[in-house]
């Protein structure tokens, strides 16, 4: 998006992103993060508890989570936060 603001000569610049971000999806840390800093562009995180695994709601000894919730209703969904898909990052 940068280089296509230069290159079309838009002269409001690209303020923030907001991308998924938390301790166990840590993506922005690579070079993502570099151009930001270089353009100083902001990070505006969301999801910052992965979907509420962090939060500890889905601990199997505190599980309050219930039949309707998101990470029983789509496990498909929730398939992104599991060891399998961790990066040497995190």
């Amino acid at each position: 998006w940068v280089q296509a603001c230069e290159k079309l000569g838009i002269r409001d610049k690209l303020a923030s992103i907001q991308n998924s971000y938390s301790l166990l999806d840590r993506r922005f840390d690579g070079d993502l993060n570099e151009v930001c800093d270089e353009y100083n562009i902001g990070l505006l995180p969301w999801s910052v508890l992965a979907g509420g695994l962090l939060s500890g709601k889905y601990r199997p000894a505190h599980n309050t989570a219930t039949e309707s919730c998101r990470f029983n209703k789509h496990p498909e969904y929730m398939s992104r936060w599991s060891p399998a898909s961790a990066t040497t990052q995190t």
